[in-house]
């Protein structure tokens, strides 16, 4: 099974083509959210929340054998453990390698409160159809109402 090293959400992972070195661009802990107060509404609606656009990668170090079939599972959590998004994709390693990156975009989150919201990535072992969860990534996501 692929050990885990490190997951980092940003706002860009960039690879040299050259040193195949990895930028880790805008580095995301807390997202203040401010939203226009309209006539009688100060929170969000109590049924779904609200779709925040939220452009990103979530991305992960792991060292593996290159026989060895897994697959990442990523999944985003409310504060209250609700899960909003789920994401999985097999980890391709090339072969002589023994060490991989996980590049997942994110386009729009799904919030519907304020607090710390969670990232969770899973390693599935696809021998044993067993999944170990890995890494728990925080993100505040504070929302405003102007």
């Amino acid at each position: 099974m692929p050990k885990h090293i490190w997951s980092v959400i940003c706002r860009k992972g960039s690879i040299d083509s050259e040193t195949n070195l990895i930028s880790l661009l805008d580095v995301l802990e807390r997202i203040d959210v401010a939203i226009e107060k309209t006539e009688g509404v100060s929170e969000l609606p109590k049924s779904g929340g609200i779709l925040l656009p939220f452009e990103a990668e979530l991305v992960s170090f792991f060292t593996c054998d290159p026989r060895e079939e897994s697959e990442v599972i990523t999944e985003f959590l409310n504060p209250n453990g609700q899960i909003l998004l789920a994401e999985t994709h097999k980890l391709k390693v090339k072969a002589g390698d023994k060490r991989v990156r996980s590049k997942l975009k994110l386009s729009n989150l799904p919030v519907n409160k304020s607090g710390a919201y969670i990232f969770k990535v899973s390693i599935k072992d696809t021998s044993s159809n067993k999944a170990l969860i890995v890494a728990e990534i925080p993100l505040d996501i504070e929302i405003i109402f102007k």
